[in-house]
């Protein structure tokens, strides 16, 4: 089967994080799923939906769709699918208005779901379609935008009267 980045049902969240899985092959990365915190996943493979890799030596194979975030080295680059305004993914009510809030902000500390719940603060580094990318100068974190519960938004506060 062939799937095609923004032409399928998996367009707006999915896809995505299959994107950035790509580019972690080789990397030893903290995955957090919508139940579990997986700390130090060295990634061998993408398997269609499926990321696939070692933790402490153990064959794991993970769904991307489960994956909410990944942590990763600050210094790691990551580049992001633009974000596609003429077209619709099946969870445009979510990710789209997710995504336009993100391109809109700097400084927030996002809430989403990981073995319960995880916080990851910092500056919003990039945004691209269904991924918002919050580093911080321990770590970036590669946040599926479907998949954030919350988000605080700090302002930048001006000195100028």
């Amino acid at each position: 089967m062939t799937y095609y980045f923004n032409r399928t049902f998996c367009d707006c969240c999915v896809c995505p994080m299959k994107s950035v899985c790509e580019q972690l092959i080789d990397c030893e990365v903290n995955i957090c799923t919508i139940s579990a915190f997986l700390g130090g996943v060295k990634i061998s493979d993408v398997e269609d939906f499926n990321v696939i890799g070692t933790l402490g030596g153990t064959p794991i194979c993970i769904p991307i769709s489960r994956i909410t975030g990944i942590f990763v080295s600050p210094s790691k680059t990551i580049n992001l699918k633009p974000i596609k305004k003429d077209v619709k993914g099946e969870c445009a009510c979510i990710e789209e208005s997710a995504t336009n809030k993100f391109e809109k902000e700097k400084s927030v500390e996002v809430i989403f779901p990981c073995e319960g719940q995880r916080r990851c603060e910092g500056t919003v580094n990039q945004v691209g379609e269904g991924i918002v990318i919050v580093s911080s100068p321990s770590e970036q974190c590669i946040l599926s935008t479907c998949q954030v519960d919350a988000a605080f938004l700090f302002q930048q506060v001006s000195n100028s009267k």
